[in-house]
């Protein structure tokens, strides 16, 4: 099973709700059959509701993985814990900072990752 995790805190030091703002972008790019995969990890009221509009689950962020020090990994933990996410599924994340990306990108590099037996994979535009 392949999750798709949104992650969509409500705040940002440098430009203020920037995921509320991108947020429509990568939403819109998740096509129907996925959808029921895609959670959406928020501290963000008007996120949740955004991502339940477009039928997403939701993950109700806590207090210590919506500061801006917080990491992925305690984040994906949470997720997991809440989901029921089994070690044999995969979590790819549609970080809202990379409004060019469609979901045939993330296809296309999920196939690599498979083909390749990955254990994790970073993908970033250069």
């Amino acid at each position: 099973m392949i999750y798709y995790v949104i992650p969509a805190r409500k705040g940002s030091k440098g430009l203020p709700f920037k995921n509320r703002k991108l947020f429509d972008i990568t939403a819109k790019t998740i096509p129907n059959d996925a959808k029921p995969y895609t959670i959406v990890s928020t501290d963000d009221e008007y996120i949740s509701e955004l991502a339940l509009g477009y039928g997403f689950k939701v993950h109700n962020r806590s207090s210590s993985v919506s500061v801006d020090t917080a990491n992925t990994r305690d984040l994906l933990r949470e997720v997991v814990d809440d989901f029921d996410i089994r070690p044999d599924d995969d979590i790819v994340m549609m970080y809202l900072t990379y409004p060019e990306r469609t979901f045939a990108d993330v296809e296309r590099i999920y196939d690599f990752y498979k083909k390749n037996d990955g254990n994790s994979l970073l993908c970033k535009h250069g």
